[in-house]
This record gives C-alpha cells, sequence and structure tokens, in this order.
C-alpha cells in the first residue's frame, strides 16, 4: 500500500496539478503548451527544492501562508463575479440557472432530465462501492497519509487534535464554497464554451472580472496551492 500510494498515486496526482497548472498559464497568458510544461517544470522544482531543504516544517508553514493567499484571493473572485451584472448575485444564479443545477442531491433515473442526473447503476455505484473505495489522503480506507504525516508532525496529544479538527472545518466546509459561486457563476458568464474550454472559465474570470493588483493576487493564490500541493505530494511521497 504504501508503493501503491507513495509512488504510483503520487504520480497521478502531481500529474494532475501540473495539468491545472499548465491549463492556467495557458489561459492566462496565453503561452503555448511547451512553454507553459515548461514553467510549470520550473515551479515543481522550485517546490522540490525549498520542501527538501526544509523537510516536513517548512511544507507545513508553508502551506498555512499559502492556505490563507489562496482563500483570501477566491473570496475576493466571487464576490467579483456576484456582483457582476451578468450574474446579479445569490438572487440571480438562483433565477438564471435550471433548477437541477442548484439541487444539493442529484436526480436518479434512467430518462431523468437535467446535467447533474444518474443512472441507477451510476448511483448505487456511488452509495455501494465508491464511499469506501474513493481514495483521499485524509479519509481513504485505512487512515490518510497526509493526515496521519500531519498528526505525527504536532508536539502533543492537543495540538494533534485541534489540527485535525481544523483542517476538517477547513477543507470541507470553508474552502469549497468559494469555488462553489464562482463555478455557478461561469456558467452564467460563459454558457457557449467549449467542454475543452469549460475548465479554463474560472480563470477567464480572473482576466475579464479583476483590477489588475487583483489578478496578480488570484495569479499568486494559484502559484501558491499549486506549490502547497507540490510539496506536500514529495514530502509526503
Amino acid at each position: 500500500k504504501s508503493i501503491y500510494l507513495g509512488v504510483i498515486l503520487n504520480v497521478i496526482v502531481i500529474a494532475w496539478v501540473n495539468f491545472a497548472m499548465i491549463s492556467i498559464l495557458q489561459a492566462f497568458f496565453g503561452l503555448d503548451y511547451y512553454m507553459s510544461l515548461g514553467v510549470t517544470a520550473a515551479m515543481m522544482l522550485f517546490a522540490a527544492f525549498y520542501s527538501s531543504l526544509s523537510g516536513i516544517l517548512g511544507v507545513a508553514v508553508t502551506d498555512a501562508i499559502q492556505f490563507t493567499i489562496a482563500m483570501i484571493g477566491t473570496v475576493i473572485l466571487s464576490l467579483f463575479v456576484l456582483n457582476n451584472d451578468k450574474v446579479g448575485g445569490i438572487d440571480g444564479i438562483k433565477a438564471q440557472l435550471s433548477p437541477e443545477t442548484l439541487n444539493f442531491l442529484p436526480s436518479v433515473g434512467e430518462s431523468t432530465p437535467g446535467m447533474f442526473s444518474l443512472s441507477i447503476l451510476t448511483f448505487m455505484s456511488y452509495i455501494g462501492i465508491q464511499w469506501w473505495a474513493s481514495w483521499f489522503p485524509g479519509a481513504e480506507p485505512g487512515g490518510g497519509g497526509y493526515i496521519a504525516q500531519r498528526i505525527m508532525s504536532t508536539k502533543d496529544e492537543k495540538h494533534a487534535v485541534w489540527s485535525s479538527l481544523f483542517f476538517n472545518i477547513a477543507h470541507y466546509c470553508l474552502r469549497p464554497w468559494p469555488w462553489i459561486i464562482i463555478a455557478l457563476g461561469t456558467i452564467i458568464l460563459y454558457p457557449d464554451a467549449s467542454k475543452a474550454e469549460a475548465g479554463k472559465t474560472f480563470v477567464y474570470t480572473m482576466k475579464d472580472l479583476l483590477p489588475t493588483g487583483m489578478k496578480g493576487l488570484l495569479l499568486a493564490a494559484f502559484i501558491s496551492a499549486y506549490l502547497s500541493t507540490i510539496s506536500t505530494q514529495l514530502n509526503w511521497g
């Protein structure tokens, strides 16, 4: 399991994070693929350099700073999206998006229309298998490597409990909401985006809605999230 998670799956996670950064650089700066790939490779080497020098303490400290930058940036972007005239705030999102888009639970049924409908077989797979078979570093079966790494790095049991509690609140309750609001807004702002372009609409909101200084902050937020993930993956792996 250590080889599977620390090597094979670790490489896959680093690959999709690099792919996301390449897409961000292409959408934000208009770079071609190979230039974006080169810049991303340089950033990954930089993350490997400072994480190898600092060890787990450096990763934890930089993660805390990068999390703060990323949260501030995405909250600001979500406010710009909500205040855009085309979106019209939360009420505008509710009025302009189809009801199934905002359903907390997906519709279940073979012929159910809507972008978040599931077939009976898919629903049963999620309920019966996927909930325990899914890998996530804080919740996969047998305990999470990331969480174990952080718990074993605290100075006593009290700090271990409080840090784990903060992680669960921040990760599941706090961090996703700006992303969700921005994602819903992009459906309204870029209704004609193709499937290939849909993954870049988050970045397009930065380019189109933010003033220059805020664009820099959001770009720093994206880079912070990237470096945080890469340094954690490398150290943990």
